[in-house]
């Protein structure tokens, strides 16, 4: 396939992916394009007629399992648009204690130090305060339907601002999504919104990380007087406090909780990076000794073992993928960070062949891409027959297409045309196995996902990330 010059993108078009790309870092799945067709995206209105998610099954630390949906990335595009005339309004109006996602998806806005801030701010007025109120909302995302967020939107926006809006979530509904997508800035942002109406009249000091609530009270007479009065409001949008996860705790209490949190290793300014290098492993041992009740400690002590590309607990990932299975995309992190290590390679053979015969999609979602960046061609023949064997059972999840691109990159040119001469269940996959393997793009495939196939003309798809910020 002729590689045609690449187009200029316009200064807007760049802040748009900009803006983008630290929450792609942290969607559930990585594009099997590898967002290669984003700029188009963006620049033009797609005419195709791709579809606007697919479900997939996540595990839990509970032992359940939810399904969420992943967003074609054309809808991503939409939603962000969509948000853009709510960014500076929705910021404004928010309480001051309402930490994280103030502007949904922003190039200017970082998780990490967020975070250090919103555990930071939780000790100093725990320490001030004679209680504390921890609570969330119940199956937040699940339970705001995208009338309520209208409704919020419409209180704010005149109807041509909130057109687009409008128009994203009938389409979202007529896909079968009738309310707010989990796992997305920009939705985080629209949450941020109806929760901002809801909690009006709280009236004492409080922090918030999207539905997690930190309420500081004088008396624990006020701590259940603001209880009541924060689930008066959620209630006028038919929503409710988590009573299994509410808990009121004696100030002090709260702060010595979040103080000997795994964050507080990195306040140090005195011990050297050896002492705290000590720290950090022997934070993550005990994290990882008890990963569901410590579970913050152990993606924050994981998060720092892959900067620093520490390869001493290669074989505890792998294991870790089949027991603590929810945590897979920060152990794919750690492994992609370590990947010169021979192990890697072997592991992600033996973990993908297994996730493959069992047709696990989260499994093969995560360790499709990691086989990819370490050599797919490297895999072992009864993988590669275990992941096309696999293929109908991973039919309308995003494992498909990832564990059909991996077939393409291992150079298996007659499986890929066979595979597709049969049923096509992800056309952006197949379009980048197609383009991998430098075979003709069908136009009939084209015209179904106009983006890709103008993107592909310039360059062929980068692999899917494995980096992830989940």
């Amino acid at each position: 396939m002729p590689i045609q010059p690449r187009p200029r993108w316009s200064y807007e078009c760049n802040d748009f992916v900009e803006d983008l790309g630290a929450d792609r870092m942290a969607a559930w799945v990585p594009d099997v394009a590898g967002d290669v067709d984003m700029a188009h995206l963006i620049s033009a209105v797609s005419s195709g007629r791709e579809p606007e998610l697919m479900g997939l099954v996540v595990p839990r630390p509970d032992g359940g399992s939810m399904t969420v949906p992943v967003l074609h990335p054309a809808v991503i595009v939409q939603l962000h648009r969509a948000v853009l005339p709510l960014r500076k309004l929705t910021d404004r109006m928010l309480a001051p204690g309402v930490v994280s996602y103030r502007r949904g998806a922003d190039r200017h806005w970082n998780f990490s130090p967020a975070w250090r801030s919103f555990t930071d701010k939780t000790a100093q007025l725990a320490c001030r305060s004679q209680w504390v109120v921890f609570t969330d909302v119940a199956s937040f995302f699940d339970c705001t339907p995208w009338s309520q967020v209208l409704r919020c939107g419409a209180g704010i926006l005149d109807r041509h601002e909130l057109a687009p809006l409008r128009e994203l979530a009938e389409r979202l509904s007529a896909a079968g999504l009738a309310h707010l997508p989990s796992g997305y800035s920009d939705a985080r942002l629209l949450g941020n919104l109806v929760l901002g109406h809801a909690e009006r009249g709280l009236t004492l000091e409080f922090l918030r990380w999207v539905d997690d609530y930190r309420l500081f009270a004088h008396s624990e007479r006020q701590a259940h007087e603001a209880l009541a009065c924060l689930s008066e409001g959620l209630s006028v949008f038919d929503l409710k406090l988590n009573l299994s996860k509410t808990r009121i705790v004696p100030g002090y209490e709260a702060a010595v909780e979040v103080r000997d949190s795994f964050v507080a290793i990195f306040n140090s300014e005195v011990d050297s990076s050896r002492v705290i290098h000590e720290k950090l492993i022997g934070a993550f041992r005990r994290a990882a000794a008890d990963p569901v009740e410590r579970r913050r400690e152990l993606r924050y002590s994981l998060a720092v073992l892959t900067r620093e590309h520490e390869p001493a607990f290669i074989d505890w990932a792998f294991a870790s993928l089949w027991e603590i299975p929810w945590e897979a995309p920060r152990l794919v992190s750690y492994l992609a960070s370590v990947s010169n290590d021979p192990r890697v390679a072997s592991g992600v053979d033996r973990a993908l062949g297994k996730a493959a015969q069992i047709a696990d999609p989260w499994r093969v979602c995560r360790l499709a891409p990691l086989a990819m960046h370490t050599g797919a061609e490297m895999l072992s023949n009864s993988t590669l027959s275990a992941l096309l064997e696999a293929l109908p059972r991973l039919a309308g999840s995003p494992a498909w297409g990832l564990a059909l691109r991996t077939l393409s990159r291992a150079r298996h040119r007659e499986v890929v045309e066979r595979v597709l001469a049969d049923q096509v269940v992800d056309v952006r996959a197949a379009l980048v196995a197609l383009r991998d393997l430098d075979l003709a793009l069908p136009a009939s495939l084209c015209a179904l996902e106009p983006a890709l196939a103008e993107a592909l003309r310039y360059v062929p798809a980068p692999l899917p990330p494995v980096r992830s910020m989940l």
